[in-house]
């Protein structure tokens, strides 16, 4: 069994549209407006929620009485109020990577375009989040405080078990050479030294 991410496209309900379903191995992030799944992985779809059931059972060899009833996958009331036409659910519920992860890795993937592009066509400056970083060091460290306040889960010191945003930031560098490859930045301040 492995987890499945599901992404729910809600229809609307005044043309009488139904629910339909894409089903990734992997969490689903974006990169301008295409979803990002790696070579060896695809997604899957479904049309109906009896559909769906048959395609985790036998797709992701996930048991029958693991599968959340059809409930789980109408928008909650909060999910209603935020609009958007779709909503993300993981099966088994609460399996796979934790929601607050996938919100930093599409948060880090959107700044690292920003600030390839920024670097293009910005003076050579490099920008994340409004802020000029001078160096790869500064750049990273950016990049770690907006994982975190995408995440929403705070850094504690001397905690264990800490959200490894330093380990995203690293994931989403490497995704994107260009920035470490072509900014000219140096790795840390001559101050700093």
């Amino acid at each position: 069994m492995r987890p499945a991410y599901v992404r729910v496209d809600l229809g609307d309900p005044q043309d009488n549209e139904h629910p339909s379903f894409v089903v990734s191995p992997v969490p689903f992030l974006y990169r301008e407006g295409e979803i990002l799944i790696p070579p060896k992985e695809r997604t899957y779809t479904a049309q109906s929620y009896s559909e769906l059931c048959a395609l985790l059972q036998t797709g992701f060899k996930i048991s029958e009485d693991m599968i959340p009833h059809a409930r789980y996958f109408k928008p909650s009331k909060t999910e209603r109020e935020n609009g958007g036409g779709h909503i993300y659910k993981t099966v088994p519920k609460g399996a796979g990577e934790p929601e607050w992860r996938t919100r930093a890795r599409q948060a880090l993937l959107d700044a690292v375009d920003e600030a390839s592009q920024s670097l293009l066509f910005g003076n050579g400056k490099v920008v994340v989040n409004g802020k000029d970083c001078s160096t790869i060091q500064a750049l990273r460290q950016e990049l770690e405080t907006l994982a975190e306040d995408a995440g929403g889960k705070r850094r504690i010191k001397g905690e264990a078990y800490q959200p490894d945003y330093d380990v995203l930031v690293e994931e989403a560098l490497q995704r994107d050479t260009y920035l470490l490859d072509y900014s000219g930045l140096p790795k840390t301040s001559k101050r700093a030294k």
